[in-house]
């Protein structure tokens, strides 16, 4: 998909700005990107915690992809002076990235995702598809899917989360158990509502108005999109 001369603006205007953090806990260092006035980690958290694992099992693609944790670790993984993102921090992001319809492929990495599933990585943001720990201890996803925890629950008592995904160039908020295992990026900064106006942004959050049911938050794609409980296979 060829950028759009807004898309290019944004890319002028917000991100570009590339500098590291090192984790004081175990002296790992991770690239960071500012994206708009938030500063975001441009590599999955790696810190090893209770309640986290390596993707697929292996310790050699925490290294590259960072650890999966469950939503409960998820909330208190990320070092001091950083934070777990919330919904919200998300829908800004999305926004900045020019849109659902275009801020995955904008967003993703340049490598590692399969069938031409590569992104343009437009802002720094390198999102590596880790794929996802599931509530069965298995593990699913590599090289097709990247989820991020956000630090928002639903009333159902569902966990919202950033996913990305390699069949298309959407980016979108969806819904999953706790007990499953995602990805995290930590974020800095305050939040900031751009021109798309703060209802527009509370719906993509996943905040909508009563009156209107929110069935695309649970499963955004048709295909082959990962159902809220079950798992899609590769």
């Amino acid at each position: 998909m060829r950028k759009t001369p807004l898309l290019l603006l944004a890319v002028l205007l917000l991100g570009g700005c590339s500098e590291s953090f090192t984790d004081p806990r175990d002296g790992k260092s991770y690239k960071t990107v500012q994206i708009g006035n938030a500063q975001w980690m441009a590599e999955n958290l790696a810190y090893e915690t209770e309640g986290s694992s390596c993707p697929d099992g292996d310790a050699k693609k925490c290294s590259k992809m960072g650890r999966l944790y469950t939503w409960e670790a998820a909330r208190t993984a990320c070092p001091e002076g950083w934070r777990l993102p919330d919904s919200t921090d998300f829908a800004v992001l999305i926004e900045q990235a020019g849109g659902t319809d275009i801020a995955g492929k904008a967003l993703k990495s340049t490598g590692g995702w399969f069938k031409k599933g590569n992104g343009s990585d437009d802002f720094g943001f390198r999102a590596q598809p880790a794929g996802f720990g599931r509530f069965d201890g298995k593990f699913d996803g590599i090289g097709g899917y990247a989820h991020f925890w956000s630090a928002s629950e639903t009333p159902e008592g569902l966990a919202r989360y950033l996913l990305l995904d390699f069949s298309v160039p959407v980016a979108k908020l969806g819904e999953f158990r706790k007990d499953e295992s995602r990805s995290v990026r930590c974020v800095s900064g305050a939040k900031r509502l751009g021109k798309i106006g703060l209802p527009a942004l509370l719906e993509l959050a996943g905040f909508a108005s009563p009156s209107r049911q929110r069935t695309d938050m649970a499963q955004p794609f048709s295909k082959p999109y990962v159902p809220i409980i079950t798992s899609a296979k590769f």
